[in-house]
Order: structure tokens, then C-alpha cells, then sequence
């Protein structure tokens, strides 16, 4: 297998699964057989043999990537990539900095039996560096554009793929230089949304209504879950002026770096 010319670097919570997904849809775009394949951070020991192991034989695209959303954040990562491929192309989707966050924490939640509250951000350094600090997208830039030139770096916006889904996935069809015509059925899908982990006794709840063809009875069940999705009310006040704060200086770092207009992040409450 030859390099991998492309990789999403993330950061979580920010649509690198969708992506994924849109990505192995792609005939000419060949996908490891499951997003995050965390060679550059986690698994460097097991060697390339290992990595290009990982991807797809069976896809026969000309052009391949990885999607592992920590490498934005990895400290090493940008060396060991560059050190893979010089020529590499880097994209990385960059999300408002709080709302990602607290994404980031839902996720947590869903994952596993997760006992934080996300106030507990200023309590717990792991949780900081885990939800806060993934947000500081102008250091993980940086560490890229002194290895990588600009023009191979795609920067993505949430905002733009949540008003533009079609628009937002084929400008990076365009930057692979893949046919940018190609619609996947992933557009308009969620996927990997954030809510709270189901209880077994619900799981089987739901299974059992299933057996049972009643399905309007699951999907009025699931619309009064609501409040257990996203959202940042109810949030400690204290808690959100101090992210504000912090994210805010990081968003004035950001405009210029990429010279963009961010105002819009500014205004989440």
C-alpha cells in the first residue's frame, strides 16, 4: 500500500465520524475499516506494516485517508505524520469552542457509566485537558503549519456543515481531488450524536415494544428524552462565564491565525 495522502487530525465532536462515513461512501476515497485508527498517537509501536493493515483492500479509490480525531491535540502526532509523509494533506474541522466541549462531555456520558458533572472541568485536569484544552485550536495549528505549508491544510467550519451539508462535504471532495459530484447517503444523517447511555432495563424496554410493532409508543418514549441531549442550560453560570472567558482569547488567537471572522462563536450562551 502507498502512504496515505490524507488525514482528518478532528477534533472530537466536531463530524469526523459523519465524515467517515461520507468518505467510505466515496468510490475513489479508500477508508480504514473503522474510523480512528489512533496509529500516530496510540499504536506507533506496531509499525506501518500494522497501520496500512488497518485500511480497506478490498476499496479501491486513488486517493486514501485516516480519520482519527485526537491527533489535533497529540503532541506528537504532526511529527510522526510528517515523518510518514512529507506531502501529506491535513484537514480538521473546527468547532465553537464551548458547544464542542460540551459535546465532548454528552459523549463521555453515553460512553460509559460516567459519573462527572460538567462542572467538574475546573476540578479534574484530565477533564480540562480532555474538553477545554481540544478547543485551543490555535496551538494545534501551529504545531501543523511548521511542518505542513497552509495550502495543505483544510480548514473546515462546523457552522458551515450544519447550513450546508451537500456544500460542506464537496468542497472537501474538491480538496482530495475527488469527484466533488459524488453525493453519499450520509448527508442528513446524524451519526455518533451525543445523548446519555440507555439504561438495560430500558434497552430491553424498547426491545420488547419492538416485538411488539409499537414502534409509535418507542418513538414517543425517545421525544421525551429531550433534556438528556445537548444543551447548555442548567449549566453552572459561574462555570460558563469562566469558559467564556478562556475561549474567547483563544478565538481572538484563532481570527488571526486563519484570518476569519469568528464573531458568530462569541454569542453562545
Amino acid at each position: 500500500m502507498k502512504p496515505v495522502q490524507f488525514f482528518h487530525i478532528g477534533p472530537q465532536k466536531s463530524s469526523t465520524t459523519w465524515q467517515y462515513h461520507c468518505f467510505r461512501e466515496h468510490p475513489d476515497v479508500v477508508t480504514a475499516k473503522k474510523d480512528s485508527v489512533h496509529y500516530f498517537d496510540m499504536f506507533y509501536h506496531r509499525g506501518p506494516d500494522w497501520y496500512h493493515g488497518q485500511f480497506d483492500t478490498a476499496q479501491s479509490g486513488s486517493v486514501s485517508v485516516d480519520m482519527t480525531p485526537s491527533y489535533v491535540r497529540d503532541l506528537k502526532a504532526h511529527d510522526r505524520i510528517h515523518a510518514y509523509n512529507p506531502d501529506a494533506k491535513i484537514i480538521l474541522c473546527l468547532r465553537e469552542p464551548l458547544t464542542r466541549a460540551f459535546s465532548h462531555y454528552w459523549h463521555n456520558k453515553k460512553k460509559s457509566d460516567f459519573q462527572y458533572s460538567f462542572e467538574s472541568v475546573f476540578k479534574n485536569y484530565d477533564l480540562f485537558n480532555s474538553w477545554v484544552q481540544t478547543g485551543f485550536y490555535a496551538d494545534h495549528i501551529e504545531r501543523y503549519l511548521t511542518l505542513f505549508d497552509r495550502k495543505h491544510i483544510h480548514v473546515q467550519l462546523f457552522d458551515d456543515l450544519e447550513h450546508n451539508p451537500q456544500g460542506f462535504i464537496q468542497d472537501t471532495y474538491r480538496f482530495m481531488g475527488v469527484d466533488d459530484t459524488f453525493l453519499p447517503e450520509t448527508i442528513g444523517k446524524k451519526v455518533n450524536e451525543a445523548k446519555t447511555k440507555k439504561s438495560k432495563f430500558r434497552q430491553n424496554v424498547e426491545k420488547n415494544l419492538r416485538k411488539l410493532r409499537l414502534y409509535r409508543v418507542v418513538d414517543l418514549m425517545n421525544a421525551m428524552d429531550g433534556d438528556n441531549r445537548e444543551h447548555l442550560e442548567g449549566v453552572d453560570a459561574v462555570v460558563l462565564a469562566q469558559l467564556h472567558d478562556i475561549f474567547d482569547a483563544e478565538i481572538t488567537r484563532l481570527e488571526k491565525l486563519l484570518d476569519i471572522n469568528l464573531s458568530a462563536w462569541r454569542n453562545v450562551n
